[in-house]
């Protein structure tokens, strides 16, 4: 069974789960969502499904909250902002003598934290809490994430106890759904160590005897940590899927196109997903490859349009008629991915973009740069105040790509961060702090000299590494997603493991930051079905990024699964993309 058979026994499972709980209020009742849930809750469970199993009304949680039937139902991740808003809304029905039942549901589970702040409001006794263990969501038919958008620095800066936990409870999962009686659990890095101690806690308990109909196979489960490779989520994407996250920010699977790229009088959201023909083709398209690919598709469709006029039997338009289903789909779909892509080739031209991307790729292909010229470059981009997330990355490439001495390079930073802090203000200081404590700022020389021999020893920069010069149009390794740049360093490293067998190379690697790979073979102690040897031939991975991952990384896994002629589903805890990464270790100070 293939990864995204196993997406659909996910969701059916979550919509089972929420039934059950719903089903503890007689209906009609209302539905309280997260504002922040709403985008992957209708894709699990569409507001038709709801309406259907007695919601009568759905609301965004808002500081106040004044209306509705005398059932409630909250919707919320375990979050305090979202306890202090719910308990004000029952102490103020309490005091208007309003009679109303609550029924809290955490997503995906709730913590000690929360059940003692309803405490301290003295509610306990007034709302019932249950948890809707909402684990992988299915963003396409290979691709699942846990979508924890702070679970970069939940993982490797506030080292939150809950982030493998529910790793852990995803694994547990697939362990229990796996046909095969075994397969090998491989750990890279430290976090994945951690996810493994609590998988093992979860293996010891009695499996469930509750028979499981549906499942998947797979032979090999690679866990990857982020903080193994820090560079790759901090380069500029070039697929066009990459580009859509870098501009627009994809949100669980879809991106909103406004009235301005679109031309139409409200914005258009577009799923990106195999279900649209064109995106299905074209997502790990360089952007200069698009516009022919569209241009070849909208001949096809006119070629056929014009056929379908001229047919005069009535047989033959009954089956232009039927054709038509299809081919005004596909019409749509193609005009909407024009309209995206001459936007996202307009932002990408501007000037500054271009001087962006060119000191990038200077560093990445480590050229012996001037570095006075390098603080006047980073000076003129805060005086003409681009984006501090653009400022930020490019000085964290600098620091982790730069194998001058420590000291040197210490100075360097030191100065351009003092003048990023008068530039944007004393609120930073935080961000700076968090990115020092990840390592992506002042890094220490040991992860300098891993990126160094990395480089070396696994081929990071190709030796032809101009885009011009590299046929991205039918590439030949992984650094096409990056236009023939860089080659994503976990990316390298998994796939010397698919073509060697071993882990030598990259433990090798690793061990320079006294990181360790070790490989698990996991056995079930009650096998639930008989393994068939000949159905269990061929090997099956899946690939899980602890702390998150981009879709340059999705792509370049793709790429070496249709390379190598290998079955390779990804999993992560969340899309990464160079703002979103700031953007969770921002913490602004007013």
């Amino acid at each position: 069974m293939a990864l995204s058979d196993f997406g659909s026994i996910l969701v059916k499972r979550y919509q089972s789960e929420l039934l059950s709980i719903l089903s503890q209020f007689d209906a009609p009742m209302d539905l309280v969502l997260e504002k922040e849930l709403s985008s992957f809750i209708d894709q699990i469970s569409p507001i038709q499904f709801l309406k259907s199993h007695g919601v009568e009304k759905i609301f965004y949680l808002e500081p106040e909250m004044n209306v509705g039937s005398d059932k409630r139902v909250y919707l919320i991740r375990p979050i305090g902002s979202n306890i202090n808003k719910i308990c004000r809304h029952v102490n103020y029905d309490l005091d208007q003598n309003i009679n109303r039942n609550y029924l809290i549901i955490f997503v995906p589970f709730k913590t000690i934290l929360c059940e003692e702040l309803i405490e301290s409001y003295a509610l306990l006794d007034f709302v019932e809490l249950h948890e809707w263990h909402i684990e992988l969501i299915p963003l396409d038919s290979d691709l699942l994430s846990l979508e924890s958008s702070h679970s970069l620095k939940n993982y490797l800066i506030n080292e939150c106890s809950s982030m493998p936990r529910l790793v852990a409870s995803t694994l547990y999962t697939l362990f229990q759904v796996n046909i095969s009686n075994q397969f090998h659990l491989h750990l890279l890095g430290e976090q994945a160590d951690k996810v493994f101690q609590v998988f093992n806690y979860l293996k010891s308990m009695p499996l469930a005897n509750k028979p499981i109909v549906n499942r998947c196979y797979f032979t090999d489960v690679i866990l990857v940590d982020r903080n193994i490779d820090l560079i790759t989520p901090l380069l500029t994407q070039i697929s066009y899927e990459g580009l859509l996250d870098d501009i627009f920010g994809v949100q669980h699977g879809s991106v909103n196109l406004t009235e301005k790229v679109t031309g139409k009088s409200k914005p258009t959201k577009l799923m990106l997903n195999s279900n649209d023909p064109t995106y299905s083709q074209v997502r790990g398209y360089h952007i200069s490859f698009l516009f022919s690919f569209i241009k070849d598709q909208s001949k096809k469709l006119i070629y056929k349009y014009d056929k379908g006029r001229k047919q005069t039997s009535i047989s033959e338009m009954k089956s232009f008629v039927s054709e038509l289903k299809t081919l005004k789909p596909m019409e749509q779909s193609l005009v909407v991915h024009l309209c995206a892509c001459e936007f996202l080739k307009d932002v990408r031209s501007t000037p500054i973009n271009q001087k962006l991307l060119s000191l990038e790729h200077a560093l990445l292909s480590r050229e012996q740069l001037d570095e006075k010229a390098l603080v006047k470059f980073f000076e003129s981009l805060l005086s003409f105040q681009v984006s501090w997330k653009d400022i930020l990355r490019l000085l964290c490439l600098y620091s982790l790509l730069n194998p001058a001495p420590t000291k040197e390079r210490i100075k360097i930073l030191n100065h351009i961060e003092k003048q990023f802090i008068r530039a944007h203000g004393c609120g930073h200081i935080n961000t700076i702090l968090n990115l020092q404590e990840l390592g992506l700022l002042n890094p220490q020389d040991e992860y300098v000299h891993m990126c160094q021999m990395g480089i070396k020893k696994l081929g990071l920069i190709p030796k032809v590494h101009k885009t011009d010069s590299v046929d991205l149009s039918n590439p030949i390794d992984t650094s096409f997603v990056f236009g023939g740049a860089y080659k994503p360093l976990s990316c390298t490293i998994i796939e010397n493991f698919l073509k060697q067998g071993n882990w030598k190379l990259g433990s090798e690697l690793l061990a320079s930051i006294k990181f360790r790979i070790t490989t698990n073979l996991i056995s079930k102690s009650k096998c639930l079905a008989p393994e068939k040897s000949g159905k269990m031939a061929h090997k099956q991975y899946l690939v899980f990024f602890l702390g998150g991952c981009s879709y340059s990384e999705v792509n370049a896994i793709r790429f070496l699964g249709n390379q190598l002629g290998i079955e390779i589903g990804i999993a992560t805890t969340s899309i990464l993309n160079r703002d979103s990464i700031f953007q969770s270790l921002d913490d602004y100070i007013v």
